[in-house]
């Protein structure tokens, strides 16, 4: 079954795929919703690759914790 979010998700790696063959995206072409996640799809994109040219690695609070 699918969810209003995964619509969403897939939406958005659609307009992704579409700029990285050279489509030109506006901002008429997409919705704030679709805007905000592609943000925050692209900001995890550029943090793993920046961690895996620096060989750091990204914590969860529950790693760091002593046990």
């Amino acid at each position: 079954m699918d969810t209003p979010n995964g619509g969403l998700v897939r939406r958005c790696f659609r307009i992704l795929n579409a700029k990285n063959i050279g489509l030109t995206i506006t901002m008429a072409d997409i919705t704030e919703e679709e805007f905000r996640v592609l943000e925050l799809i692209e900001g995890e994109s550029h943090e793993n690759n920046h961690a895996e040219k620096g060989g750091s690695r990204r914590f969860h609070a529950s790693e760091l914790s002593p046990r």
